[in-house]
């Protein structure tokens, strides 16, 4: 997935080494107590769920609909995501 977002930030003058890992909202990773990171399971978030944030200054994203279909990371099956920008509010 990092290089399609590579090839998406090109034009911007973003190079492959300056993309940060993802932010992955939806998937559902367990912490263990010992603060290691259990295995992946089926997410609990359903449709129509949402996350809104806030941005304080100009920036570039990226967003992508998790393509792992064949594993529980998307529950077995890929859906679309929506994402809106709405100016100001």
């Amino acid at each position: 997935m990092l290089l399609n977002f590579a090839h998406a930030f090109k034009d911007y003058g973003l190079d492959y080494w300056r993309i940060p890992d993802p932010l992955n909202l939806f998937q559902n990773t367990p912490v263990n107590p010992d603060g290691t990171f259990g295995a992946s399971i089926e997410p609990e978030s359903k449709a129509g769920d949402y996350v809104v944030f806030k941005a304080l200054t100009d920036l570039i994203i990226g967003i992508s609909a998790c393509p792992q279909d064949m594993t529980s990371l998307c529950g077995y099956h890929i859906t679309d995501i929506k994402a809106e920008i709405i100016p100001k509010w």
